[in-house]
């Protein structure tokens, strides 16, 4: 579950957050990519703030755009509106979720693979990567 429907308020840029560009390829497409190198068994996105143009960018990739009506809400708005709609996919099977945030664009495949394979061996605990001993993102 890709976060992506902030209103990126704290950016200093033009454009949106997510609009922004690295390496000639938009945040959030560029996250995107990355999240679906991985073995993920499927993908959705939650956007909110600029949903249309956010949308836009990963309109052709494999993910299922989800839009959180109340993104002004907070990130866990975004959360429960993406658990809602997996529930409805999903609705009598565990299941396990990512919490991937789409300002992270340098966030490694190996990395989302490394937490799937984690939850693959304990598959109900949750599984936080850490990096210099301190906890971070993505949560699966």
């Amino acid at each position: 579950m890709i976060l992506a429907a902030g209103k990126g308020s704290r950016f200093s840029g033009t454009t949106h957050k997510l609009l922004s560009e690295i390496d000639g390829v938009p945040m959030v497409r560029k996250t995107a990519l990355r999240c679906l190198a991985a073995p993920f068994e499927r993908g959705i996105i939650v956007t909110g703030a600029e949903s249309a143009a956010v949308g836009a960018m990963v309109r052709d990739l494999p993910l299922t755009r989800v839009e959180n009506p109340d993104w002004d809400q907070g990130q866990f708005s975004s959360i429960l509106t993406g658990l809602e709609y997996l529930m409805t996919q999903i609705p009598d099977k565990p299941f396990n979720v990512a919490f991937i945030l789409a300002d992270q664009p340098f966030v490694h495949q190996s990395t989302y693979t490394q937490l799937i394979q984690a939850s693959r061996l304990q598959p109900s605990q949750i599984i936080v990567p850490r990096f210099d001993g301190k906890r971070g993102n993505p949560t699966l």
